[in-house]
């Protein structure tokens, strides 16, 4: 889970007829050293050439890519892995997708969808 792979933690506390508090703790980075800033992206999907062969092998797990949500990073993750890397093209695609899924750009995730299906 994300809130402990930042070695911070989660849990709930419940009370019969009362409801349940959900809580997380992060550790505090203290100082702007601490702070990791992710590198800007360079546009891969711009960069990215598939050739027909390629969006022939993707278009088989577009319905799949298209139903989850940019948050089911586990889902996400299970689907590129499904996904037999033919050339070096699809290893691009497959880690541009990962990148936009870790950093939570669903713009990037739907742009890099919607290139498997132009022509």
């Amino acid at each position: 889970m994300a809130i402990e792979a930042q070695n911070g933690s989660i849990g709930v506390v419940s009370e019969e007829n009362k409801g349940a508090k959900f809580w997380f703790k992060l550790p505090y980075a203290g100082t702007k050293e601490g702070i990791v800033s992710m590198p800007k992206q360079n546009n891969k999907q711009n960069k990215l050439q598939l050739s027909k062969q390629d969006k022939a092998v993707l278009k088989t797990y577009l319905p799949a890519f298209k139903a989850v949500k940019i948050y089911e990073i586990t889902s996400i993750l299970t689907l590129l892995s499904q996904i037999d890397s033919q050339s070096t093209n699809i290893d691009l695609w497959k880690n541009a997708i990962q990148d936009a899924t870790y950093q939570a750009d669903n713009k990037q995730f739907e742009a890099l969808i919607e290139a498997v299906n132009t022509h």
